[in-house]
Formats: structure tokens, C-alpha cells, sequence
């Protein structure tokens, strides 16, 4: 025999389970709809544009179109010995020297 407690927590489970499946096809399709949208956009401006009569390659155009993003610096290997160098050349071009 079936109680009515009994009837009330299968009908209560049957509710939340119907209600999750359709809260998560919402998202699904929401999720969806937000990707296509931003993938028709396209590109909002042009990042680089070239005012020269120089034509860059692509992978140097890449390169400029990752702006501030990217940054160009690396190690030098004899970094003691440039930066000797260098203070040398500055101290020998001031005057009296």
C-alpha cells in the first residue's frame, strides 16, 4: 500500500529532477547561443594598421597584432659584459675624458 508520505517524496523527487533537467537545458542552450554570437562578430577593429609603404609578413603582422600583450625582451648571455661595455663608451664621450 502506498502512504501518502510515500506519494509526496516520489512526486517531490519527480519535481526537482524535472525541474534541474530543465534548468540545465536552459544553460545548454544559453551557453550555446553565447558562443555563436561572439563567434559571427568577427573582429571588432583592425589592431594594426600599417601607414608605411612597408609590407610586413603575416608572422610579423601576428606578432604586432598581439599589441601590449606581448613582450618582445629576452636574455641576453653576456649581459655583465654589454653592460661594461657600455658604461666604458658613456664614460670615454664625456668631455675631458
Amino acid at each position: 500500500m502506498v502512504t501518502p508520505q510515500r506519494l509526496h517524496k516520489t512526486n517531490y523527487k519527480q519535481s526537482i529532477t524535472r525541474k534541474y533537467k530543465t534548468t540545465e537545458e536552459k544553460l545548454k542552450k544559453f551557453s550555446n547561443t553565447q558562443r555563436d554570437e561572439q563567434d559571427s562578430m568577427g573582429e571588432f577593429y583592425s589592431r594594426v594598421t600599417n601607414k608605411t609603404n612597408i609590407v610586413f609578413p603575416n608572422d610579423e603582422l601576428l606578432l604586432l597584432n598581439k599589441n601590449l600583450k606581448y613582450n618582445l625582451s629576452y636574455k641576453q648571455k653576456n649581459l655583465i659584459r654589454t653592460l661594461a661595455l657600455e658604461a666604458e663608451t658613456a664614460i670615454n664621450q664625456l668631455p675631458g675624458f
